[in-house]
């Protein structure tokens, strides 16, 4: 029921999941959360659906694949280096305040 309910929240707002060149992932992605909601009749997910151990095994991939499509969908890749050694720097600060207060 939460594979059925999922996938129609996903047709509700379907261009925003399907707009960027992740297309692709996305779909590839959404597969074993379309098996489960048994919604589709297309050939590969009846396919899926004929064999109870890959229908299971999809089943299991739910909880990854949730973490996979937020991933995917919602970051961006880092656009700025890294700080340079600032927590080092900081960590050092209150060491020595520490120390002073002993």
């Amino acid at each position: 029921e939460w594979a059925t309910g999922f996938m129609e929240g996903v047709f509700m707002t379907e261009s925003h999941w399907f707009e960027s060149e992740k297309e692709e992932v996305v779909a590839e992605l959404l597969l074993p959360i379309m098996v489960a909601s048994d919604l589709f009749d297309d050939e590969e997910v009846m396919q899926i659906r004929q064999s109870e151990k890959l229908t299971n095994s999809c089943i299991a991939q739910i909880p990854e694949v949730v973490t996979d499509l937020f991933l995917v969908l919602r970051t961006e890749p880092e656009k700025r280096p890294f700080p340079k050694a600032q927590p080092k720097a900081q960590g050092n600060k209150n060491k020595k305040k520490s120390a002073k207060k002993n």
